[in-house]
């Protein structure tokens, strides 16, 4: 498949609904999948840790998650059809899942904001085969809870442990599993479990949906000095080409 390269990251070249359709005959065909969604927080992690960009290279499929991703690599001289968000992304697949029975795997967050988002998802979506869950506090090496995650067989595992945590214990993991398409959706487990509430379609559509969080959540402020850091970055590269 067409990819882009961006500040050194192999974007995927698709829209939303492509991902979606794609994704779920990957769960179909049983084709083991590891999904990067990439911000320009993100996108600046991989700048600066080789770790991290390495995760991004070894990844089945790196999406453009914000709008950012998309402005710059246009400003550079190439082009992404759309942001491909891991948000959308788990809801479209938890839609797919609930015409088509998935198994799905919630991994992250508190333990009660973890539990409470299983039993939404379970209840939005009955048509899913089963739900199970494990919070987001374990160690890294943790057999316990990959033995979990092999037991209950799923076919989608959302893994909401932050970037880069999530990203690096997928690649640390992958290959210990069969089957499941796995994508690092960070903070949207506690948006299904209904602690954070994700900003309104009005901002979304106006591509404002980061300020709308940062409003919300005035702890994120050190994150907002990361987007001068991309911009400046972007920029170099355009006037370098």
């Amino acid at each position: 498949m067409k990819v882009v390269k961006f500040l050194g990251i192999p974007f995927l070249y698709i829209d939303q609904a492509e991902f979606i359709n794609l994704m779920a005959q990957r769960i179909e065909d049983k084709d083991k999948t590891f999904v990067v969604t990439v911000n320009p927080e993100s996108a600046m992690i991989g700048q600066r840790d080789q770790h991290f960009m390495n995760v991004l290279h070894r990844a089945t499929h790196v999406t453009a998650d914000g709008i950012g991703i998309v402005k710059g690599v246009r400003l550079v001289g190439d082009y992404l059809p759309e942001r491909v968000t891991g948000y959308d992304s788990m809801i479209g697949l938890l839609e797919r899942g609930n015409e088509h029975g998935y198994r799905v795997f919630l991994l992250g967050g508190r333990e009660d904001v973890v539990q409470e988002a299983a039993g939404r998802v379970s209840s939005r979506y009955p048509g899913l085969d089963a739900v199970d869950y494990h919070h987001g506090y374990f160690d890294f090496n943790d057999e316990s809870v990959i033995d979990a995650i092999k037991a209950f067989q799923p076919n989608l595992v959302l893994v909401g442990l932050g970037v880069p945590r999530q990203e690096q214990w997928i690649d640390a993991h992958f290959d210990k599993f069969d089957q499941g398409v796995f994508i690092g959706v960070g903070g949207s487990i506690d948006v299904l479990g209904g602690y954070v509430k994700r900003a309104p379609e009005t901002w979304r559509r106006l591509n404002l949906e980061w300020l709308y969080r940062f409003l919300h959540q005035p702890s994120r402020w050190r994150r907002a000095f990361v987007l001068p850091q991309f911009i400046g970055t972007v920029l170099k590269k355009r006037f370098k080409s």
